[in-house]
Formats: C-alpha cells, sequence, structure tokens
C-alpha cells in the first residue's frame, strides 16, 4: 500500500477527517507504512524541530516595504536564497531584490508558488481570474 492509499483510509477510519496526530500515532509502528518517512530517534528530531521553529521565526517577521509613498505594503522581512557558494540562507528580502541573482530567485519562488495555489485553488470558480493572470504570467516567464 502506498502514501496516498494509507492516508485516504486513514482519513476514512476516522469520519473523514485527517490530522497530523492521527498520522503520526499511526506511523508508530515499525510495520506502518507511514514509520519510515519519521524520525524516531528524539534527540535528533528535537533538534531538527528547533531547526524548524527558527525558520518559522524568522519568516514570520515582516516589514513594511515601499517603492513609493503611495506604495506600501508587509513584506517578509527576510528571504531564503542560495548563495554563490551554494548555502542556503535567509538575507534581508530588501537585499534579496536588489541583487540580480537572489532576485531571480525569489520570481523563481513566485513562479512555483503559483503553481501551487492554481494545483489547489483550481476548483474554485470565485478565484478563476487570479489563476488566469498567474497562469500568463508564468507564459510570459516562461518565454523569455
Amino acid at each position: 500500500m502506498n502514501l496516498t492509499q494509507v492516508l485516504k483510509d486513514l482519513c476514512d477510519q476516522n469520519q473523514g477527517r485527517l490530522t497530523p496526530a492521527l498520522v503520526v500515532d499511526k506511523a508508530r509502528s515499525k510495520d506502518s507504512v507511514l514509520h519510515d518517512y519519521f524520525i524516531w530517534d528524539d534527540s535528533v528530531a528535537g533538534e531538527k524541530y528547533r531547526l524548524y521553529q527558527a525558520s518559522y521565526l524568522i519568516r514570520k517577521v515582516k516589514v513594511v516595504y515601499s517603492q513609493s509613498e503611495n506604495d506600501r505594503y508587509k513584506i517578509r522581512a527576510f528571504s531564503n536564497i542560495v548563495t554563490n557558494s551554494d548555502e542556503r540562507v535567509y538575507i534581508k528580502t530588501e537585499q534579496a531584490l536588489s541583487v540580480p541573482n537572489y532576485r531571480e530567485q525569489l520570481l523563481e519562488q513566485c513562479r512555483r508558488d503559483s503553481e501551487a495555489f492554481i494545483t489547489k485553488y483550481q476548483g474554485l470558480v470565485e478565484v478563476s481570474e487570479i489563476i488566469n493572470a498567474m497562469k500568463k504570467w508564468q507564459q510570459v516567464k516562461v518565454s523569455r
């Protein structure tokens, strides 16, 4: 049985509801298909979770950004990029926007995010104009 089927079955067994706690509980058995998706050594898992929490904190911080006096909005204070030495780090978003290589990485992330948005919400007619605009932007981006 594959991951998709296990999760669908677990959802069906719980009145059509699936929670992370249910998934972890199902994964505890070494015989479970889900077992190997998790780190069971608490000393390793604890450190990885703290790194996840630190990343969340970094992503959570917002700053007001403006290109003009009338054009002000909140953006993430830090952006995750890959440096010239192939190191993945967070840098100030304003810096990322001003360095061509980093800006290109942000645009690529934007493309991936728009793909995820389209995949997740294309069944909602209420956002079809947004989706069509994203698809149009992606076509322009690809043709460059």
